[in-house]
C-alpha cells in the first residue's frame, strides 16, 4: 500500500481548475518561431479569384453540358459565351506568379523543419 498523498509516476500531476489541454496549449502558444493567424497562411490574393473563376467555369460548363444532353441548343450557345468568357478569365492569370508567391512563404518553413529534423537525428 502507498503512503497518502504519494502519486504514482503514470499519474500527471494536477493544478486546481487547469486541464492538462490547457496546460499544453499554453506552452505550444510560447513558441515564438510559431506564426500567429486567424486564418489560413497568407496566400496571395490572386488565389482566392483563380479559385471563384474555376468554380464558375466548372458551373457553367455543367450547365451548358446538361443543356446539351436535353437538345436545348439555345441555351448551349448561351452557356457557351459564358464558357468562353470563364475561360478567358482564367487564362488573364499568371499561374507562376502565383506560385513563386506561395512557394516564397513555404520554403523558409520547410527549410526550417528540415534543418530542426536533420539536428534532430544526426
Amino acid at each position: 500500500m502507498r503512503p497518502p498523498g504519494s502519486r504514482t509516476p503514470a499519474t500527471p500531476s494536477r493544478q486546481p481548475g487547469r486541464s492538462p489541454r490547457t496546460r499544453r496549449r499554453r506552452d505550444v502558444s510560447g513558441i515564438r518561431s510559431t506564426p500567429v493567424s486567424s486564418g489560413a497562411p497568407p496566400l496571395p490574393a490572386e488565389l482566392a479569384g483563380l479559385t471563384r473563376d474555376l468554380q464558375a467555369f466548372v458551373d457553367d460548363f455543367g450547365k451548358q453540358l446538361d443543356a446539351q444532353v436535353a437538345g436545348d441548343d439555345a441555351s448551349v450557345a448561351a452557356y457557351q459565351a459564358n464558357v468562353q468568357a470563364d475561360l478567358t478569365k482564367i487564362a488573364s492569370y499568371d499561374i507562376d506568379a502565383i506560385g513563386k508567391k506561395i512557394d516564397a512563404f513555404y520554403k523558409p518553413l520547410i527549410d526550417h523543419f528540415n534543418s530542426e529534423i536533420g539536428a534532430a537525428t544526426a
